[in-house]
């Protein structure tokens, strides 16, 4: 209850509040939302008893307030409507052509078509789904997966359905389709699917970590040339071919859209479920669960203890035979009450004043992630260069410094910090890390920027320059030019570079001047303005995503980024166009862009037949004012004919009181795209306030 609640007060009030006393959740929430008149959703109870804790929260008046609740049982239903059957809503299953639909796209890849044999055992199959999207999924990815399709096969996965939900939709039926799924999944990827059993319900999931900590574990080893993380990369991917782990999309208004995975609760209660019946993992929610977990030698253990059991820890717990430990949410904590001598994955989230210090011990630590509450400071040991096995480290929050032996790491390939902090010198010898992860340039010792250069493996490079001073610092931007250009005929694959605004004034001759004829790279994101577009752009032949800040975009230039063969993936932040707007012609197609983005509002586009056949997402800035005078200036929108999804951010500015006609412009934007696009897209909408004057 208490984790529940201040989910619902960050989600509510955001983030800031740092009391885990239930009544003190349950006050801070009513005082809020006295005055208000609110809608709240509480998603998936699945207990009647929580619901008496929850509504003390919600204070009634007369507001018109609501509470939405949604649930699997029809008693914490009735119990949530004070036993008033008029406010339950029974949601209903897909009808026998949405069924269908659903479940041909999945398996055959179009939404109308099944091969004859196959008609018989799918109406069957179907059937025993009963109109359950999760169930029909889940058979669906099962059937998909098999190498060699046939009837027999099918058959074989019907008999093993013994419950028919249209009859009797219950949660244990669900279950059984859900375990039949896992029972036909091969051993490795069952192995890496109940690891996910260490996250919380409804936790976002990054793939890169996950693979990381998976290869940590020993789960899964390189082989045919082929190296760990890119095997454990194609064991992600088939989870979720085969529906086990959900991606999703997040689309905001100036950010970037956000993929993310997480797995369905009712997946995650399979996974706990045979977590536990092989002993493989443990959820830890008191100290007696804990004591458990030290007689029955579980080698994972997932803490999700409140501040009370916190503090009932007086001595140290002996957990030699655990390697993976992931702790969530704990204020002011130490692992060094926890003694794990052989540790190869901690993983930290959401900690409060996090003390690091006993890492040191660690010698088999294999994989560090610790992301700090509010990015509160947290204190590293002095010395680290005992984690000879160290291959991952992660700190998100604030650090003073890092430890000077940090540079003696000899297995540490990926090393990611939050803060712009000077490096130890001597980061040359650091020859394995194929990632780095924000380099300010602007706060390092010349030395460092040179020796940078001598990374030869890495593949991942994210760079920041945020003192205003740089562009003074001739002698560092030289230094910092001279890496980079290395690197790029080398094996670097990715480069981000973020600047604060002016911090690279006068840069651009040099940048414009880089000489790469051994270049690679698959993915450039530089996000400061150039003048124009750099001429070795247009020589980047494995680009496949970009994204630039041009003063001026020349029809010459788009022309050049067309012919980049394999470029998917364009974000443009244009600062001038000529009134005809950006012109993208049909003699200068884009032969493999899917996705395109304007970080600008108030430009027009002009899109010819054939310029853009492959695209399947377009995102980019409008203003309520510029709608309402000029309406949506999008011409040729009809020639993105495998257009599927449009994502708008909607400014309306304060002065203007233009927040009323928000409404009114996103119809009429609907209605453009419903008049001129024949395809139908998704559209999505964020409106945001913005200040600016014509």
């Amino acid at each position: 209850m208490v984790v529940l609640l201040k989910s619902l007060v960050t989600q509510i009030l955001g983030p800031g509040v740092d009391t885990y006393e239930l009544n003190g959740l349950i006050d801070i929430l009513r005082k809020y939302l006295q005055d208000k008149r609110y809608l709240v959703v509480v998603d998936d109870l699945w207990d009647a008893s929580a619901w008496e804790f929850i509504k003390c929260a919600f204070p009634e008046g007369h507001h018109g307030s609501n509470v939405l609740t949604t649930t699997r049982i029809e008693r914490v239903a009735m119990t949530c409507c004070n036993f008033q059957r008029k406010f339950v809503y029974r949601m209903k299953p897909l009808d026998d052509h949405n069924s269908r639909q659903l479940f041909y796209g999945r398996v055959f890849g179009l939404e109308n078509t099944c091969p004859q044999p196959f008609e018989e055992p799918s109406d069957k199959i179907l059937q025993k789904c009963g109109g359950l999207p999760l169930a029909i999924i889940s058979i669906a990815s099962l059937l998909a997966s098999q190498t060699n399709r046939s009837v027999s096969q099918w058959n074989c996965v019907l008999n093993s359905l013994r419950s028919d939900l249209r009859s009797n939709p219950s949660l244990e039926g669900m279950r059984q389709i859900l375990n039949l799924s896992y029972t036909h999944l091969p051993h490795h990827l069952k192995t890496c699917l109940l690891y996910i059993g260490m996250y919380p319900e409804d936790h976002d999931i990054d793939k890169d970590h996950l693979v990381m900590q998976w290869v940590a574990e020993g789960f899964v080893c390189g082989i045919d040339g082929r190296n760990a993380l890119e095997i454990a990369g194609s064991y992600f991917n088939e989870l979720v071919n085969r529906s086990m782990i959900i991606q999703l999309v997040e689309h905001h208004a100036w950010n970037k859209e956000r993929i993310y995975h997480k797995v369905h609760d009712m997946v995650l209660d399979i996974i706990v479920s045979k977590s536990a019946e092989e002993n493989f993992l443990g959820v830890v929610e008191n100290l007696e669960t804990i004591t458990r977990r030290q007689q029955c030698k579980t080698r994972r253990l997932s803490l999700q203890l409140d501040e009370a059991e916190l503090d009932k820890i007086a001595h140290r717990v002996s957990l030699p035979h655990v390697r993976s430990v992931f702790i969530f949410g704990l204020p002011h904590c130490s692992i060094g009450l926890l003694e794990l001598k052989f540790l190869r994955v901690l993983f930290v989230c959401e900690v409060d004043g996090l003390d690091l210090t006993p890492i040191e011990k660690l010698s088999q630590l294999r994989y560090l992630y610790v992301k700090s509450y509010h990015r509160s400071r947290m204190q590293l040991p002095r010395q680290i260069c005992g984690l000879h096995h160290l291959e991952t480290l992660v700190i998100d929050g604030q650090l003073s410094h890092l430890p000077h032996d940090i540079v003696h790491l000899p297995a540490l390939s990926y090393l990611k910090v939050s803060v712009s902090i000077a490096y130890p010198d001597g980061i040359s010898k650091m020859k394995s890390l194929h990632t780095l992860h924000w380099f300010d340039a602007s706060k390092q010792s010349v030395d460092n920027l040179m020796a940078l250069g001598e990374l030869l493996n890495l593949r991942e490079l994210y760079i920041g320059i945020t003192d205003y001073n740089f562009p003074t610092m001739e002698t560092h931007k030289d230094a910092l030019l001279y890496s980079i250009e290395k690197l790029l005929n080398h094996n670097l694959r990715h480069l981000s570079v973020f600047a604060l605004e002016h911090t690279l004034t006068g840069f651009y001759d040099r940048w414009n001047s880089l000489c790469l004829p051994d270049c690679r790279l698959e993915q450039l994101h530089l996000q400061f303005p150039f003048p124009r577009l750099p001429v070795w752009v247009g020589q980047l032949s494995t680009l496949s995503s970009l994204e630039i800040h041009v003063d001026e975009l020349f029809k010459d230039d788009v022309a050049v980024l067309a012919g980049l063969p394999v470029l998917a993936h364009l974000v443009l932040w244009v600062g001038y166009v000529p009134d005809e707007g950006i012109v993208f012609s049909s003699s200068a197609a884009f032969r493999a862009l899917e996705y395109l983005e304007s970080r600008r509002a108030g430009l027009a586009f002009h899109f010819q037949a054939g310029s853009m056949a492959k695209l399947e997402t377009l995102r980019f800035q409008l203003g309520v004012h510029e709608v309402k005078t000029c309406g949506v200036r999008l011409a040729g929108i009809e020639h993105l004919t495998n257009l599927k999804r449009v994502a708008i951010g909607l400014g309306f500015s304060g002065h203007r009181s233009e927040e009323s006609d928000v409404p009114t412009v996103e119809v009429a934007i609907r209605s453009f795209f419903e008049e001129h696009h024949p395809g139908c897209p998704t559209i999505h909408i964020t409106s945001y306030l913005y200040t600016y004057d014509d």
